[in-house]
C-alpha cells in the first residue's frame, strides 16, 4: 500500500530532480529588479502562496497538496476508545485558467480526498469531498497592487452518513484543514463570495483573502454560515528558496455543530502554517507545517489540537508552446 500511494509524486520528483541537476552547472543566477514601466500583470518575483492561487499567472496553474496530520479529539477519550489519536491524510488538487490574454477574469476547481481510519478503530476508508466550482476578476497596478474577487459553488458530491466511520474520517480532515471545512460537509451545497488583495514589493509579496461561505444541507438539517480569511506573507530568500507563512481565520457565524449561544472562542479558530518553497524553473515544491493558534476547529468539544505537514507542487502549463514553466522563471544575465 505504501508505494502505490506514492506513485503519483514519482512524476513530480522526477521534475524537481531534473530541475536541479540542470542549474548544478552554473551558478544560482541574480533575482533581476522590476524595472520601470513594467507590465503589471507579471507574475511577482516572490513566492507565491501555497494554497491562495497567483492572482495574475498567465497560463493554466495546476496544483497538487498532500497535508499528512494528527488530530487528538477529546470524544475518543469520553468514549474510552483504545487510542487517544487519529491520522488523517487530505488530498487536494486544483487547476485555475484564465479566460483570455488580459488576465482580469479566471475559472477554476479543486476537489478533495481524505483518507483514514475512523477513531477507535476500523477499516482505512477513502471520502471523496464536495467540488469546488468558481470564476474570479483581478485588476492590478503599476504599484504593485494587485485586487478583485470571485464566486463559487460547492457542489455536493460529498455524501456519507451521520455518524458512521465515513463521517469521522470527514471530521479529522476537516480538523487538519478548516479553512476548507465545507468541503466535507456531508449532503450539503454551499455558495461563496471572497475578496482577493496582494501588494508586492520587490522580492516581498503580501496576498489577502476573505470569503463567506452559506451551506445548506440537502437532508434538512441546519444551514452553516461560515467567515474564511486567509493573509500570506512571503519572500524570495534565495534565488530557487521562497519562505513564507500562512495564517487562517474560520468564524463559525451559524453551525449545527455549535450552540447558538456558544461564545466567540467555541466559534473561531486560528491556524499558523509556515512553508518553505524551491523556485525551480519548471515546478515548485512546497514543504509546510500546520498547527492550530489558540482553540482547534471544534474547539467546543470534539478536537483538542492537531499538528500536519503539507507536502505540495505547483506548476504553470503554457498551452501555446505546450510546455511547463512556473510563471516567474529567473533570468540568466
Amino acid at each position: 500500500m505504501k508505494h502505490t500511494r506514492m506513485h503519483p509524486f514519482a512524476g513530480s520528483f522526477a521534475l524537481v530532480v531534473a530541475s536541479l541537476a540542470s542549474s548544478a552547472h552554473a551558478e544560482p543566477p541574480a533575482i533581476p529588479e522590476n524595472p520601470q514601466g513594467a507590465d503589471p500583470y507579471d507574475v511577482p518575483l516572490a513566492p507565491r502562496p501555497p494554497t491562495l492561487p497567483e492572482l495574475t499567472h498567465p497560463d493554466y496553474e495546476i496544483g497538487a497538496e498532500t497535508t499528512i496530520g494528527v488530530v487528538t479529539p477529546n470524544v475518543i477519550k469520553a468514549l474510552n476508545y483504545n487510542s487517544s489519536e487519529v491520522a488523517s491524510i487530505v488530498q487536494r488538487l486544483s487547476v485555475e485558467v484564465p479566460l483570455s490574454q488580459k488576465r482580469h477574469i479566471y475559472v477554476g476547481s479543486s476537489y478533495e480526498i481524505a483518507a483514514g481510519s475512523p477513531p477507535g478503530g476500523g477499516a482505512f476508508k477513502l471520502v471523496p469531498s464536495n467540488l469546488d466550482l468558481y470564476g474570479r476578476i483581478v485588476w492590478a497596478t503599476r504599484t504593485g497592487l494587485t485586487f478583485g474577487g470571485g464566486v463559487g459553488v460547492l457542489a455536493p458530491t460529498a455524501q456519507f452518513g451521520q455518524g458512521d466511520d465515513a463521517a469521522k474520517v470527514a471530521a479529522a480532515a476537516q480538523a487538519i484543514r478548516p479553512w476548507d471545512n465545507a468541503f466535507f460537509l456531508d449532503d450539503s451545497f454551499t455558495a461563496r463570495g471572497f475578496v482577493d488583495v496582494r501588494d508586492v514589493y520587490g522580492r516581498f509579496v503580501l496576498q489577502f483573502r476573505e470569503g463567506l461561505e452559506w451551506s445548506g444541507s440537502l437532508a434538512g438539517q441546519p444551514a452553516q454560515v461560515a467567515a474564511i480569511a486567509q493573509i500570506y506573507i512571503g519572500w524570495r530568500l534565495l534565488p530557487l528558496i521562497g519562505i513564507g507563512l500562512e495564517a487562517f481565520e474560520t468564524y463559525l457565524i451559524q453551525s449545527p455543530s455549535i450552540e447558538t449561544v456558544a461564545q466567540d472562542h467555541n466559534r473561531a479558530t486560528f491556524t499558523l502554517a509556515p512553508n518553505v518553497r524551491l523556485m525551480t524553473p519548471y515546478v515548485q515544491p512546497v514543504l509546510g507545517f500546520v498547527t492550530s493558534a489558540g482553540s482547534p476547529l471544534f474547539g467546543f468539544g470534539t478536537v483538542d489540537g492537531f499538528w500536519a505537514l503539507r507536502i505540495g507542487a505547483s506548476v504553470v502549463w503554457d498551452p501555446a508552446s505546450k510546455r511547463v514553466r512556473t510563471g516567474n522563471d529567473v533570468a540568466v544575465p
